[in-house]
């Protein structure tokens, strides 16, 4: 039996299964904070549920589904100075498949969006589409988001873009080196605000149903020009665990 990356990290509709990702990432940031490392570390809890073959419910802690490995989300362990609160956020939404065939797939997306708790609530609903493509040792997803904010739009919280891109491959039986990237950003002032972040990992599968995996991630490898941190100053390393359920 392989690794479940191509089928678990890229799939858009779900079979009758349950999952558990449970990933920590230390973020280091280097120059513009010293002895960052481990400061903080976060834990997004991701929790998938297949309801139908075609119908998907899902707990998670990314905006606008940036990969994972970006951090920002869920359970933050640090000082105040590095975490604003324990838990600050959340996502709860569902997925549904429209079409699956010869290896493409095509699915609708809908989320509340706790953007955050604390010190002012901001909620968003966001919408989008996701389209897959599996082929013998690849396989490929993209699921463009927007993400429209309904609550506390005055503090800037309005309409936000999310275009993230996954990639895979089964290199061996058991391992499956991947590629997290997209482009996500406000729609107000789009081309100075973007950012691009790259991500480079691989997904091990110890047994069938288990996934141990780790990520290097530079969250602003690209940006606008109003995004002041430099392209290499942040980057975060996750390291993750996943449990499925048949």
């Amino acid at each position: 039996m392989g690794s479940d990356r191509l089928s678990r990290c890229v799939r858009t509709s779900p079979a009758h299964y349950s999952t558990w990702h449970v990933p920590a990432h230390p973020a280091y940031c280097p120059q513009s904070l010293q002895n960052a490392v481990l400061k903080p570390v976060w834990v997004p809890l991701d929790l998938r549920f297949g309801m139908t073959r075609q119908f998907e419910l899902f707990v998670s802690h990314n905006a606008l589904g940036a990969p994972l490995a970006v951090g920002n989300g869920g359970l933050c362990v640090g000082t105040s100075h590095y975490c604003h609160k324990a838990y600050n956020n959340l996502n709860v939404g569902g997925q549904y498949s429209f079409v699956k065939d010869s290896g493409f797939e095509l699915s609708g997306l809908l989320a509340a969006e706790f953007k955050q708790f604390s010190p002012d609530t901001l909620f968003a609903i966001d919408l989008g589409v996701g389209f897959k493509y599996v082929i013998p040792r690849f396989s490929a997803k993209v699921t463009p988001r927007i993400g429209v904010g309904v609550y506390n739009r005055g503090t800037g919280n309005q309409e936000n873009v999310g275009i993230p891109v996954q990639m895979a491959l089964q290199a061996t039986p058991r391992i499956a080196p991947f590629v997290d990237t997209g482009i996500f950003g406000p729609t107000r002032q789009f081309s100075g605000t973007y950012q691009f972040p790259l991500g480079l990992g691989a997904d091990l599968l110890v047994v069938h149903g288990f996934d141990l995996g780790a990520e290097l991630m530079f969250p602003t490898l690209g940006h606008g020009t109003a995004v002041t941190e430099k392209t290499t100053d942040f980057r975060t390393a996750m390291l993750f665990a996943v449990w499925r359920n048949p």
